[in-house]
């Protein structure tokens, strides 16, 4: 991208992130969402509601963007579950605060990358680095944006974790919502998470059966 001279936030998705190194600037910002994916479950859902209300599509059947989840090796496999709209919902907000009051947009780390251009991941195979919502500072499943790790074309995969591993991170209920209570502070304090959303994180995790 060729420098600029608006103001310019953009969103970038593992699919995108290890290969933008573009700096931020005065008039740039970049988002590294870790753990979404170029497109994803709840994204697809959403055209897929409006493509059917505009033009029409026979029950059972999907549209060639907003297939369903398919078939992988060890079964069904998941499209991304990632909330990266989360992120989006807050780029929204500091997008317009930039342009209409001049407050830029906080910095965001950047997604690690390997030596071959590959994701840098942690032991529950997420990504590390790059913007952090509560969903991949307290998982309760790997998220995997990168092309090389999807379901199909662009969409993502979501691995949930089975009960040993979930009793292994969090023993208790009340651990799980300590962690994710702290998480979605941490991200509404720096400007990645809205008021609203945070307090519908909050809410899901103590509304959860995790134990």
């Amino acid at each position: 991208m060729p420098a600029v001279r608006v103001p310019v936030l953009r969103i970038v998705t593992e699919f995108e992130g290890v290969a933008s190194k573009q700096p931020d600037s005065v008039f740039y910002r970049q988002w590294d969402v870790a753990g979404a994916s170029h497109a994803d479950k709840q994204g697809g859902e959403y055209v897929s509601q409006t493509q059917n209300r505009d033009f029409g599509m026979p029950p059972g059947m999907n549209w060639p963007l907003t297939p369903a989840d398919t078939p992988g090796p060890n079964g069904t496999c998941l499209i991304g579950r990632f909330p990266r709209y989360l992120a989006n919902h807050a780029a929204l907000d500091a997008l317009n605060r930039w342009v209409t009051r001049g407050v830029p947009p906080p910095r965001a780390p950047r997604m690690r990358a390997n030596a071959d251009g590959s994701v840098t991941r942690d032991g529950n195979g997420n990504a590390l680095g790059g913007l952090r919502l509560p969903a991949i500072e307290v998982p309760t499943a790997s998220y995997h944006g990168e092309q090389s790790n999807e379901c199909a074309f662009t969409l993502g995969r979501t691995d949930p974790f089975d009960a040993k591993r979930l009793r292994a991170l969090y023993p208790t209920h009340r651990r799980y919502v300590a962690l994710v209570d702290h998480a979605a502070d941490r991200a509404e304090q720096t400007g990645f998470l809205l008021r609203t959303d945070a307090a519908t994180v909050r809410a899901e995790a103590a509304a959860s059966k995790l134990s």
